[in-house]
């Protein structure tokens, strides 16, 4: 038997192979995108005025969770936050808000962050983040999905 003959069936697997792959690499198609809902979704903090948010070496990285309710929990790195959001004047606003007071080590980002929510006056969604914006438009922080 010749050198050809022999190496016939190692050639023929070699083309079935390549052919299954071929047929199994058509393009995929990605489904779009599906909208962010405000509520019931994990909004980490990222940023509050341009500033990048430190971990908080606790656990409890910097949250909000808006619930279908009205009622609104977090998360300051530190501090369990809790209150209500809703519109107030035609603005998205923080109406009442409570938090624990523990001591910890990053109290400015915490005042930052706080004071970003006290002074939101709306919320938008871009993709994947919530922009918290105040009374003349900026963005005083953002948020990024995470579950």
């Amino acid at each position: 038997m010749n050198t050809a003959h022999r190496n016939l069936p190692s050639l023929v697997m070699i083309c079935f192979t390549l052919a299954l792959a071929a047929c199994g690499s058509a393009p995929s198609r990605e489904l779009p995108a599906q909208p962010v809902s405000l509520t019931n979704t994990y909004w980490q903090l990222a940023s509050v005025k341009g500033t990048a948010m430190p971990a908080s070496g606790t656990g409890n990285n910097p949250h909000l969770i808006f619930q279908d309710d009205g009622q609104v929990r977090g998360h300051t790195g530190c501090n369990v936050l809790k209150g209500v959001y809703g519109q107030n004047n035609g603005q998205v606003r923080f109406l009442t808000m409570g938090a624990t007071r523990m001591a910890c080590s990053h109290a400015a980002a915490e005042a930052a962050f706080v004071a970003a929510m006290r002074d939101t006056r709306d919320l938008s969604i871009r993709g994947r983040q919530l922009f918290l914006q105040g009374p003349d438009g900026a963005t005083l922080a953002v948020f990024e999905v995470l579950r």
